[in-house]
């Protein structure tokens, strides 16, 4: 009868212990170190899951339970998170424990706001440079400097379009532009036609403040000139300008740009036989995107 019952209590124990949970033994103090410059810490066991938190390389972790390959640990404000066991090592526990007066006393981290989400094995942060390439289409008033071609075709709407690619500060910048007017001569009052196709480009420099970025910058333009009408036939002539602008851009959420610009040109021509300066000051506005 003994040997029966020691033969049933040996099964009994068997088989609760193979119901028993195949992570932490009761009472284990189970701790994990860190081995990556920075590991996630996620809101659940899944590497899709929000982080919540981050650990940097050589720091330790009580761990509460271990499911599969993530450990539950608690950050240092109690709040419960799970780092994957590929970014981890176990710590042996080997040292006796201390009296509680000796003790090392433990200060809490300051809290750090959570990184971007990264894969949990990509260290440090990407650190890539603050570009600021656009495309842009243009529409502008344009105040002619020329007090000959003021009386004859007033000022007027001029249209472009414009391409910026640069770094965090500096930039280079092309725009192509347009402008048509038709006025009378002075002094026979015939109908006259005018056009003045632009090509400039030049480097820009650009003042840094979060969503909102003035800038500046120079360069050189290529005007060509072209009228036409009945008593003088037809005068043209391309000849190389310069120009100067200052305006500001303002980011509208992650991809779009709205640019308001103030832009001087300046290039004196003589198509025929009358000298005339095609540049004046150009009020602008422009939308586009950034790539």
């Amino acid at each position: 009868m003994f040997k029966k019952k020691l033969v049933l209590m040996i099964l009994a124990a068997a088989a609760i212990a193979m119901f028993l949970p195949s992570g932490l033994t009761a009472g284990a103090d189970l701790k994990i170190r860190v081995t990556v410059e920075r590991a996630n810490i996620r809101q659940s066991g899944f590497a899709s899951a929000p982080v919540i938190g981050g650990g940097n390389k050589g720091e330790i972790f009580t761990v509460i339970e271990k499911a599969g390959d993530w450990y539950l640990i608690q950050l240092a404000d109690g709040t419960p998170g799970f780092i994957s066991a590929a970014v981890v090592e176990e710590v042996a526990e080997t040292a006796p424990a201390l009296p509680e007066e000796m003790q090392p006393v433990e200060r809490p981290a300051a809290p750090k706001p959570a990184p971007a989400a990264l894969p949990d094995q990509v260290v440090g942060e990407s650190g890539g440079k603050n570009m600021f390439s656009m495309v842009l289409l243009r529409a502008g008033y344009f105040l002619a400097s020329d007090a000959a071609y003021k009386d004859v075709y007033e000022n007027g709407l001029v249209f472009g379009g414009e391409v910026r690619v640069g770094g965090q500060s500096l930039a280079g910048w092309v725009e192509g532009n347009y402008r048509s007017a038709t006025g009378k001569t002075t002094y026979t009052e015939e109908e006259t036609k005018m056009s003045v196709l632009a090509f400039e480009g030049g480097a820009l420099y650009r003042f840094e403040a979060g969503m909102i970025s003035p800038y500046f910058g120079a360069g050189l333009g290529m005007y060509m000139f072209k009228e036409s009408n009945e008593p003088m036939g037809e005068a043209k002539q391309s000849k190389l300008g310069f120009c100067g602008l200052g305006g500001v851009a303002v980011g509208l959420g992650s991809s779009f740009i709205l640019d308001a610009r103030l832009k001087y040109s300046t290039c004196s021509m003589k198509p025929a036989d009358f000298d005339i300066n095609v540049g004046g000051l150009t009020l602008g506005i422009g939308l586009g995107m950034k790539f």
